[in-house]
């Protein structure tokens, strides 16, 4: 996993444009560039997988400042579209675009 360096604590560095995702005290996905860039720490058929991803839904549909699309472009330092975690994302409602997987707000 392609997870980056910790900071103070032992935490990752906090940015605005960064997300990360427990379950319990591990982190399971790092989101980096507002869903640009996706660091999983857990295999592609976890059954929990779809659960991790919601927090895209929360940047799509919160009512301060909402992103019109997430673009995932790099999932573990690989191209998204290369990436075995794609069918997840398909699942979870993303579709392909040429530079990767994206989901769009509904309005």
């Amino acid at each position: 996993m392609a997870m980056t360096a910790p900071g103070k604590a032992g935490l990752p560095s906090r940015l605005p444009s960064k997300r990360m995702v427990y379950c319990g005290r591990r982190l399971v996905l790092m989101s980096r560039r507002n869903g640009g860039i996706l660091d999983f720490s857990l295999p592609p058929n976890d059954p929990r997988l779809s659960e991790y991803l919601r927090f895209t839904k929360v940047l799509l549909g919160r009512e301060f400042l909402p992103e019109k699309i997430v673009s995932v472009e790099t999932i573990n330092g690989k191209p998204a579209l290369e990436s075995e975690y794609g069918g997840a994302l398909r699942e979870f409602g993303f579709q392909r675009y040429h530079k990767g997987w994206e989901l769009t707000r509904r309005y």
